[in-house]
């Protein structure tokens, strides 16, 4: 088992529910009751804010200079601060920070039908709009990043129903809006720092390398665990030629992606795999389970992660890790 060392860490006084970083390592966290904290940099809280109205989302600018807050009622944009930078009316799914200063938001229509629209940040003026079909009906809708400086894709999952991926593109008043056809139960993909090749979890049970224009199948590896190993829904780029993977059980595997193949599990330190009843009292199984509940790249390799504080009755993530994927290969 190879250990990550953990460059910072701390403990939040609510659940980690939902959560953006930005490259530098900023990033926002909701709890569940409406509470958020905006951390100014790697360990460092910057902000604080209380959301009365159910919670819906977030996310970070990749500067790490602002945040949103998206909620029953509004859409808020914050400084690191928690000072408040912009509001909008309106219920959005999510949003999205764009390189040139510009915000994204989707919201539905109908069941069958989404408006993406392209803001300006501080005054909310709509510079472009595009409508998205929904192919399932009243999908979750979410943006996911690409490479730096490019368009986000935009992903619509139905759980059982199946998972939509769309490329976007914005020229002048117009945003384009194509789907990759073919794949209908992935993860959003997380997209090769040059851009050519992507990485997708199909099916719940494949690692899938792809082609990113065409979507063209290129390798994929068949996760050989089962039960509480099954692979889960994280899976990241940790150097050019691995990933990082989890699994159902809050464990990761690093992956060689040539063959590809699992190489080594992986722990961050401090958090390492202990057996489910020693983290789970209340569960009679056997077997090996972490506190691992979710993690989300910044630039270079780095990620922050969330996790539950265990042993406990709950799966409740209320602590926030800062760690970097290239110590692997140091």
């Amino acid at each position: 088992m190879r250990t990550l060392p953990v460059h910072h860490e701390v403990t939040l006084s609510h659940r980690a529910y939902r959560f953006a970083a930005a490259d530098n390592g900023a990033c926002i966290v909701s709890g569940g009751s409406g509470a958020v904290t905006i951390f100014a940099a790697p360990g460092r809280a910057g902000g604080e804010v209380q959301v009365d109205d159910t919670l819906r989302g977030v996310a970070a600018a990749r500067a790490g200079d602002a945040f949103a807050v998206l909620s029953q009622a509004d859409l808020r944009i914050f400084d690191v601060n928690a000072a408040r930078l912009a509001s909008w009316p309106g219920v959005f799914d999510a949003a999205w920070f764009a390189a040139d200063g510009s915000v994204w938001t989707i919201r539905s229509v109908d069941a069958q039908r989404c408006l993406l629209e392209v803001r300006v940040r501080d005054s909310g003026d709509v510079l472009a709009t595009a409508i998205v079909s929904d192919p399932y009906a009243g999908s979750n809708c979410s943006f996911h990043p690409t490479r730096p400086g490019w368009p986000p894709s935009l992903w619509l999952a139905a759980g059982q129903d199946g998972q939509a991926i769309y490329w976007t593109r914005w020229a002048g008043d117009v945003i384009s809006v194509e789907r990759l056809e073919g794949i209908d139960f992935a993860t959003p993909p997380c997209v090769h720092p040059d851009g050519g090749e992507m990485l997708l979890i199909e099916d719940l049970y494949d690692l899938a390398v792809r082609s990113r224009d065409s979507g063209e199948l290129l390798r994929y590896l068949t996760w050989p665990y089962e039960d509480d190993e099954f692979i889960g829904s994280d899976a990241y780029y940790v150097s050019a030629e691995h990933a990082l993977v989890s699994t159902n059980g809050g464990r990761l595997f690093l992956v060689e992606l040539a063959g590809p193949s699992i190489v080594d599990e992986v722990c961050v330190a401090g958090h390492e795999p202990k057996p489910v009843r020693e983290l789970y009292p209340r569960l009679d199984e056997d077997g090996l389970a972490a506190d691992f509940s979710y993690m989300v790249p910044c630039a270079d390799y780095r990620f922050v992660s969330a996790h539950s504080v265990l042993p406990s009755g709950d799966r409740e993530s209320s602590r926030v890790l800062w760690w970097d994927g290239r110590d692997l290969f140091r």
